[in-house]
């Protein structure tokens, strides 16, 4: 949705920031970005139009599954025509799923690894009039999983009509994703077959599926989808910005005060007059020099001096 803003009065138009001096709270309209711009002090920035209202809130999607699942179902009659060869187990309809599926009408595939608890419900009947065998174990990958047999002995004729069993067992394996898993069966006599049972009246009773498979994850939550986002709600129409206020009038500045008079300068004092210099006086007469006295004799030795002194 386009924005329409309104110009207001006495507010100016531009094409592009105007340059000049202006003081800060100044403001403009830009006619080319459709914007009210604001001068901060330094730049011009555009101004933050009022909050729009709160789009509306979108539907909440759909809940999650606690975990991936799948129930699965067979209504086709499925014989042994050996009792030495084990047979798989067809699966060829789905009631629903959720990350689990049916590949190649017998395999029980997992999209999503985890720890999944797996259970089946196969309706035998038997045309011996005595009771036989049948063995149910799975498969996983093709492999049979160890200690996963159970044996069913399934009721002749001779108590008169058809014998029938329902076997019926769980499972609990951790898989990873794209395993699959199989279930194989084995009869000790070919009399014995996986039969469904036709829907009833008075009253009424749905077809009894010669098999029924269900798989469910344990312990894992899955999300649910998120619900779509409200669309955006419109924006305000930007507010009107105020007239900038007039700058007051400057105050006049006050008279210079007047300087004093400056004070008279004293007169000079008169200098002393300078004495007569004195006269040098006449240099003295130098005096006689005086007779150089007689060379004393040296004394070498003091017995000769005494000697000397004593006489001849």
């Amino acid at each position: 949705m386009s924005r329409r803003f309104l110009v207001p009065v006495g507010l100016p138009s531009y094409t592009s920031d105007p340059t000049g001096t202006f003081n800060a709270g100044d403001s403009y309209f830009n006619t080319t970005n459709q914007a009210l711009k604001t001068y901060n002090g330094s730049t011009w920035v555009v101004s933050s139009g009022a909050q729009g209202t709160q789009g509306t809130t979108g539907t909440t999607g759909a809940g999650g599954a606690l975990a991936y699942y799948g129930s699965f179902y067979d209504t086709t009659t499925q014989t042994a025509s050996s009792i030495t060869t084990a047979y798989v187990v067809n699966i060829g309809s789905q009631f629903e799923a959720n990350g689990v599926s049916i590949v190649s009408g017998n395999q029980l595939t997992f999209s999503h690894a985890g720890t999944y608890n797996i259970q089946y419900s196969f309706q035998f009947t038997n045309s011996d009039s005595n009771s036989d065998n049948v063995d149910v174990w799975i498969r996983k990958n093709g492999t049979d999983v160890a200690d996963s047999n159970s044996i069913y002995n399934v009721p002749g004729t001779s108590h008169g009509g058809a014998g029938a069993l329902i076997a019926a067992i769980n499972y609990v394996i951790t898989l990873n994703a794209g395993d699959y898993i199989q279930f194989a069966w084995a009869a000790s006599n070919t009399t014995i077959s996986i039969a469904t049972s036709g829907a009833q009246t008075g009253p009424t009773v749905p077809i009894t599926p010669g098999v029924i498979v269900t798989a469910a994850q344990v312990m894992y939550t899955v999300q649910g989808t998120q619900g779509t986002t409200g669309s955006q709600g419109t924006t305000g129409s930007q507010g009107t910005t105020g007239l900038q206020g007039t700058t007051g009038a400057q105050g006049t500045t006050g008279s210079n005060g007047t300087n004093g008079t400056q004070g008279t300068t004293g007169t000079q004092g008169t200098t002393g007059t300078t004495g007569l210099q004195g006269t040098t006086g006449t240099q003295g007469t130098t005096g006689t020099q005086g007779t150089q006295g007689i060379q004393g004799v040296i004394a070498a030795d003091p017995n000769v001096t005494a000697f000397l002194l004593g006489g001849m």
